[in-house]
């Protein structure tokens, strides 16, 4: 079916799912950002009310036969990203823990960063800034 201005149903459909899609992601950024327990609200509610919508405009596409899925990976595939993902994790546990850092729930248990690590990276920031400052344009 052609709409007057020359898109099809499907085109329109689609460009409200995308908008959707954006629309929640701007949601999700500026809840996470509010400083104001109420902005946070206000955005959490606007986040969840886009969510909402996005899924009815979802539904009604594949309903259509508009979106249709896409293919299901298989098990070993699956399993392999999952088996990186835990590789990844480890590797950065070893560095942090080799390196004195602490994750961000010890941060927040133990209520401080360790001042060494802070200064040798605020430290190694400053001669990257100075090496990059050196380069010829």
């Amino acid at each position: 079916m052609q709409m007057q201005n020359g898109m099809s149903e499907k085109d329109v459909v689609n460009m409200i799912l995308a908008d959707e899609k954006r629309t929640a992601g701007e949601y999700a950024t500026a809840t996470l950002e509010a400083n104001c327990q109420t902005v946070h609200s206000t955005f959490n509610q606007l986040l969840q009310n886009t969510l909402k919508t996005q899924r009815q405009v979802f539904e009604v596409m594949q309903q259509q036969g508009w979106y249709s899925a896409p293919s299901t990976a298989m098990s070993q595939d699956v399993q392999k990203q999952v088996q990186q993902a835990q590789q990844t994790k480890q590797q950065t546990d070893q560095f942090v823990g080799q390196h004195g850092m602490q994750t961000s729930a010890q941060q927040s248990a133990n209520g401080s960063v360790n001042a060494a690590v802070m200064q040798e990276m605020m430290q190694n920031s400053s001669q990257a800034q100075a090496r990059n400052s050196q380069r010829p344009m």
